[in-house]
């Protein structure tokens, strides 16, 4: 069974030099109680990544044959603390199921919805307000984890999400997204991860993931006003 690496562990990616982030036991505090209004990990936008690595082997730190100077220090080594990063953030997040929207409402891209039928997913339900104010109320759903314990094949994959809802003045709804994601069967996942900014830049990468490699799908950049969620077009 793969261990969560250490925070001395953790140190090892940050001397490599490819990416800041901040400490581990200050990494994987609570999302939902930090003091700024900023949603996700920034060093996930200041990261290049490659159009293809290796993926990371199973890491175990608790076998006694386990040497600190062994871990790989590369892109699979971040790839792996922002899956576990996003997943707890993910995992802390504490729905109410008085608040439904159907996942068929999401008019998310090709990536989700050209496979739906091979797609185990369940509705959103409200966590919380993320903002409101200028006109703008922007809510924070989550999955309900119906298909958790569903059997998963080559065939079919299960998806966790969370998504914005997007409301005007008067309360209705103008737009939506999905922002994080895991989309996985048994030899390989999708992933979306993301980061919000306080007034309002959504930043989102996509990555899949096989059981020898991980593929880096691009950045999407958004900004969300009263009028909902505009696409950066690329310069």
């Amino acid at each position: 069974m793969k261990k969560y690496l250490t925070a001395a562990i953790y140190a090892i990616v940050i001397s490599a030099g490819l990416l800041s982030f901040t400490s581990y036991s200050a990494y994987t505090k609570s999302y939902w109680c930090q003091s700024r209004n900023d949603l996700g990990d920034k060093n996930m936008i200041n990261c290049e990544f490659p159009l293809k690595w290796s993926a990371l082997n199973e890491v175990d730190d608790q076998n006694p044959d386990f040497k600190i100077k062994s871990l790989n220090k590369g892109y699979d080594t971040i790839m792996y603390f922002l899956e576990k990063h996003y997943y707890d953030l993910y995992d802390q997040a504490k729905i109410n199921k008085k608040k439904e929207i159907e996942f068929s409402f999401f008019k998310d891209g090709s990536d989700i919805k050209n496979k739906r039928n091979y797609i185990k997913a369940d509705n959103a339900y409200f966590v919380k307000t993320i903002k409101n104010s200028n006109g703008v109320k922007i809510d924070l759903y989550k999955d309900g984890g119906k298909f958790d314990n569903f059997s998963i094949t080559e065939q079919f994959k299960v998806l966790n999400y969370l998504a914005l809802i997007i409301s005007g003045e008067n309360g209705r709804i103008i737009d939506s997204k999905i922002i994080y994601y895991n989309c996985k069967n048994i030899i390989e996942s999708d992933n979306s991860f993301f980061y919000l900014t306080d007034d309002l830049f959504l930043f989102i990468k996509k990555f899949h993931s096989d059981e020898t490699d991980h593929y880096y799908k691009g950045e999407e950049k958004y900004e969300i006003t009263a009028e909902g969620i505009k696409k950066h077009k690329k310069k």
